[in-house]
């Protein structure tokens, strides 16, 4: 098992990648602390299966935007498991519109839950128990959208767009404390915010036609390369953004 005994928090767990990776990492023996912002009904599944499986998990809501709830969350990790190993800042919403008619509302909703969730959650957990460690391991879930930008939601792109440049700095920073930070830029993924996308035909059909591999991905396609970045093999990688998008980005 490569993650043995290490801890994980996984933001934006409820469902989709989140819960994907709360599995993966579970399966590989972490013990995992699944948070978001409300208790999804997939959630109680998801603890049923790493219980069955012999895992040890948690579930502990948590808006990211928050200081004191992303605080809260450190605390009780560390009051259960004793340490935290790993991060993923999977958590994040979605309130699409066109620029003309984006609200100041949408338009922060998006970049606090992304953006600014990813740095309080990064600075707790690296505060609270990665630097006084010695090592640790951190992952943004970004996009395709945050390198290329996407319309309809230029929220998010910005959101998605600033988490990559979150990961390089703190790359830089924390490289000394060996703890290795990385992101990941899924393409389109078989969860409910890409539901438009893959049910609208002319919608699906467009965005087929720039991947190469024909198809969309699912949370499982995408979890065992949270798996490698997290695990010592896949430790000295570092400070990089991996697109895994079934060759859309960049060709």
């Amino acid at each position: 098992m490569r993650l043995r005994d290490r801890v994980a928090v996984i933001t934006g767990a409820g469902r989709g990648i989140g819960r994907a990776v709360a599995l993966a990492y579970a399966a590989e023996g972490a013990k995992v602390v699944i948070t978001d912002i409300v208790r999804h009904p997939e959630v109680d599944d998801t603890l049923q299966r790493i219980a069955g499986g012999g895992g040890q998990a948690r579930f502990v809501a948590c808006d990211v935007a928050n200081e004191g709830q992303v605080s809260s969350l450190m605390d009780e990790t560390l009051a259960a498991f004793g340490a935290i190993d790993i991060l993923v800042n999977g958590a994040g919403a979605s309130a699409p519109a066109m620029l003309t008619n984006m609200t100041i509302e949408k338009w922060f909703l998006v970049l606090n839950s992304h953006l600014t969730g990813a740095f309080l959650c990064t600075r707790e957990a690296v505060r609270k128990s990665m630097k006084e460690k010695g090592g640790g391991s951190v992952l943004f879930v970004s996009s395709i959208a945050g390198s290329e930008g996407t319309v309809g939601q230029c929220n998010y792109g910005a959101a998605k767009g600033g988490m990559l440049g979150l990961m390089k700095s703190c790359a830089k920073e924390l490289a000394a404390h060996d703890i290795n930070v990385n992101a990941i830029c899924p393409g389109v993924v078989e969860t409910a915010m890409s539901e438009t996308i893959r049910t609208n035909e002319k919608f699906r059909e467009t965005t087929l036609n720039r991947i190469l591999m024909r198809r969309f991905a699912t949370p499982d396609t995408v979890a065992p390369l949270f798996v490698y970045l997290a695990s010592p093999e896949g430790h000295y990688v570092h400070g990089q953004v991996h697109y895994i998008d079934g060759g859309m980005h960049g060709l």
